[in-house]
């Protein structure tokens, strides 16, 4: 089981070392961590667009790392299911997280 999901920007050098140096000190810890690196979206004029365009990329990163743990765990958080609807989730440490709700219990 995922401890912890980092979703990494990863825009520049210094974030891909940070996030990388950051997954190495929480498994020398001993947490299962889970590193879901966003892809680069095309270039845009503003810095508005830019920041929206990130924000959907590392969305799309969390989705699809929560959706390979739930699949490897096997579970299908069937009580999140009866009363969320169809929301993407994870039980993470005991703490369940749904993406797109914006919502930690």
């Amino acid at each position: 089981m995922t401890d912890v999901l980092i979703v990494s920007l990863g825009s520049t050098v210094g974030l891909r070392a940070s996030d990388a140096e950051l997954t190495a000190s929480l498994r020398r810890a001993g947490a299962e961590v889970v590193l879901a690196a966003a892809a680069p979206p095309r270039q845009v004029r503003t810095l508005a667009l830019t920041d929206l365009m990130w924000a959907r990329a590392a969305r799309v990163a969390a989705f699809a790392a929560i959706a390979r743990a739930s699949s490897a765990a096997g579970s299908a958080l069937s009580t999140e299911r009866a009363v969320f609807g169809p929301t993407l989730g994870m039980e993470v440490a005991g703490i369940v997280t749904r993406v797109g709700a914006a919502v930690i219990e």
